[in-house]
């Protein structure tokens, strides 16, 4: 690379995404996730779309989590490096090397899934929901759980965490060392990871960019249709979101294509161990952010593309304040009462001790 970036830059960069930009994207995120979930339980019927849509949540809620731990173990390092790393070798090895990042995989293939589904829908609508059905949603998505899962399995049982005496202290600390099975030659390794990079990044932002143009296609043809009164309004309905899913897959498309970009060059070039200069490790820091952002706008893009969802999101916020608000008035109006009360009680017992002593 021909541009450089100060180590001091750096620092500061890093310290400002993990510090500032992650925990407010890991903030909204988690909000906007559990208002999902409430208000597609309300709004939506137990469809095929509704339970990938459920399944995507959960997989950007959990992303979230992790995300969050990771952050406080980053922030925490640059805190206490020798104790914290420790800590992460020791106890959270398989988590450290692939764990935070596995629901984002997940993420990544249910978005797949809902590409393809979408993709039936549009192009072949009268026999959509014979092809697709909510039996077919449960299967994707556990091959969307078992895809990834598989995948990275391997590097859970290659990494090691291996104590080594400080020289200078005198004390244990603990490293991280891959262990390679004996007769394997190493390019053998070097193959699997490349293919689990094209599996984890390149696979899935590839079907779901040949799936948006298949959408983009249909939709046009249905729009065709629609102003020649060919189609009934369960295809409108149809159309509306597909609409939606496609934003999510645009979306999808731009915040994954760069990490994948620099990921698949750095193994391809065999330098994932030890990048070649700062300027590539600040792109894959910002590429994180990407990454972190677009498990955490899928809410957006359901608030903007969707009257239903922003009318029930609406009313949820609303009943949450009203809710609030009525519990004030009524323990101001239980106080002004008690006091009243009070002071009626006061009263009659002075009347009492008049009528005692006269």
């Amino acid at each position: 690379m021909s541009v450089s970036v100060s180590r001091a830059t750096y620092n500061e960069v890093v310290k400002y995404i993990y510090g500032v930009v992650v925990p407010l994207i890991v903030i909204f995120g988690l909000f906007g996730n559990i208002m999902t979930f409430k208000v597609l339980r309300r709004i939506s019927s137990k469809s095929s779309t509704t339970c990938l849509l459920y399944a995507l949540t959960a997989a950007d809620s959990l992303y979230m989590v992790t995300t969050a731990v990771s952050d406080a173990f980053i922030l925490a390092n640059r805190i206490k490096p020798r104790e914290v790393t420790n800590i992460r070798i020791r106890y959270l090895l398989p988590m450290e090397t692939i764990g935070w990042s596995l629901p984002s995989y997940i993420s990544n293939w249910i978005v797949v899934m809902i590409s393809l589904e979408r993709t039936i829908a549009v192009l072949s609508p009268m026999k959509s929901k014979k092809i697709w059905t909510k039996r077919t949603s449960l299967i994707a998505i556990v091959l969307a759980c078992m895809v990834p899962t598989l995948s990275t399995s391997p590097r859970w049982v290659q990494a090691r965490g291996v104590p080594v005496i400080n020289n200078i202290t005198n004390e244990t600390d603990y490293k991280m060392e891959l262990y390679f099975v004996p007769g394997m030659d190493i390019k053998f390794y070097g193959i699997l990871k490349l293919i689990n990079t094209y599996m984890l990044y390149v696979g899935p932002v590839c079907v779901v960019f040949i799936c948006n143009i298949c959408i983009i296609v249909g939709l046009y043809v249905n729009r065709r249709q629609m102003q020649l009164h060919v189609t009934g309004d369960r295809q409108r309905r149809e159309n509306k979101v597909s609409r939606m899913v496609l934003l999510i897959c645009v979306h999808f498309c731009i915040c994954v294509i760069p990490n994948s970009a620099v990921v698949t060059y750095n193994v391809s070039t065999r330098s994932t161990q030890h990048y070649r200069d700062t300027f590539i490790e600040l792109l894959i820091k910002v590429f994180y952010v990407l990454l972190v952002w677009n498990s955490a706008m899928n809410f957006l893009v359901y608030v903007m593309s969707s009257v239903a969802f922003r009318k029930e999101f609406l009313r949820i916020l609303c009943g949450v304040f009203r809710r609030r608000k009525t519990a004030t008035s009524m323990t101001r109006s239980v106080t002004k009462t008690d006091v009243t009360n009070a002071t009626n009680v006061s009263n009659d017992c002075d009347q009492l001790t008049d009528l005692r002593y006269m």
